[in-house]
């Protein structure tokens, strides 16, 4: 699997309404949560000195990120300092939040934004389930791998290949992993694709508009953007402005139109349960067919062992 950064997650805040003020809240909060006890040593460093502006989807995206540092004691008195980075955008009055953070995301930006109620910040990630990580290996599978927008703001979307992926079976005892340039070829993967529909993440590789090589690590309610793996116009930014440029390109643009391709899909009755069963089928009939190279493959050893026996007892 390709290294990447930490996962993120996105959320939408209901009341602020500029980059400016949220910033400012979080740097008063600091000092609150300093006095507090819970975590020490708080501070933010400010990545970029004004807010940019960017255009994704056909609209003006005006963003900045800000690194929050923090020292937390553990059980055992023991001092960790953390550090997690926060894009904050805005599309006109909407504040948006994506953070590389996994668990408690939530309660943690809720703590360095001061808000003590549970409405405040809503989920707002893309639809990403079972259904959608099978349909997008079936259509690199099967080689449907372009997706095709009608829209002047957008790229075409190339599903360039699958890297790694990580399943389990319908009884969930076993779980299944496999990584490499050659995954959709190994019989352990078609094995798995064949039995259980459980995948719980997969690392996809695209090709769009200037950037020829992206790799996304997608999961439920979970994506990661390898800024180390790319490889497009955006390789002589700074680590800090590729991982904000790609989270944003990720979430406004790609995502959307992965998520607009299925839903049509479904829609049109290209991706149901008869053409989940057909994909089954091809999977079943390629296994057989390796199987038989295997057999044929070893046969033909078998017989070139004998013969070399046969030389040498001469």
């Amino acid at each position: 699997m390709m290294k990447f950064v930490e996962k993120t997650t996105r959320w939408h805040d209901k009341y602020k309404k500029s980059i400016d003020e949220v910033i400012e809240e979080i740097e008063k909060n600091c000092e609150i949560i300093n006095d507090s006890g819970q975590w020490y040593d708080c501070n933010i460093d400010k990545l970029f000195e004004t807010n940019k502006e960017i255009k994704l989807n056909g609209k003006n995206i005006q963003y900045n990120c800000i690194r929050f540092n923090y020292t937390e004691k553990s059980d055992n008195n023991e001092d960790f300092h953390k550090s997690n980075r926060i894009i904050i955008y805005s599309i006109g009055e909407s504040i948006n939040y994506i953070i590389d953070k996994n668990s408690r995301s939530r309660t943690f930006l809720r703590r360095i934004l001061g808000y003590d109620k549970r409405l405040e910040i809503e989920k707002n990630m893309p639809k990403i389930d079972d259904d959608l990580l099978l349909w997008l290996i079936s259509r690199i599978y099967l080689g449907n791998t372009c997706i095709e927008t009608e829209s002047n703001n957008l790229s075409d979307l190339y599903l360039q290949s699958i890297k790694y992926f990580e399943g389990d079976s319908n009884d969930s005892q076993t779980k299944v992993m496999a990584r490499g340039e050659s995954v959709m070829n190994l019989l352990s993967t078609l094995s798995f694709l064949l039995e259980s529909k459980c995948l719980r993440n997969i690392e996809l590789e695209l090709k769009y508009s200037i950037h020829q090589s992206l790799n996304l690590l997608l999961q439920k309610e979970l994506i990661s953007v390898g800024t180390m793996s790319y490889n497009g116009d955006l390789d002589y930014d700074n680590e800090d402005e590729k991982f904000v440029k790609l989270t944003l390109l990720t979430y406004l643009e790609i995502m959307p139109i992965i998520n607009q391709e299925y839903n049509l899909e479904k829609d049109s009755d290209n991706w149901n349960e008869e053409k989940y069963n057909e994909f089954l089928k091809v999977i079943a009939d390629d296994i057989n067919d390796k199987i038989e190279k295997i057999k044929k493959n070893n046969i033909a050893d078998d017989k070139i062992e004998k013969v070399n026996i046969e030389v040498k007892e001469d």
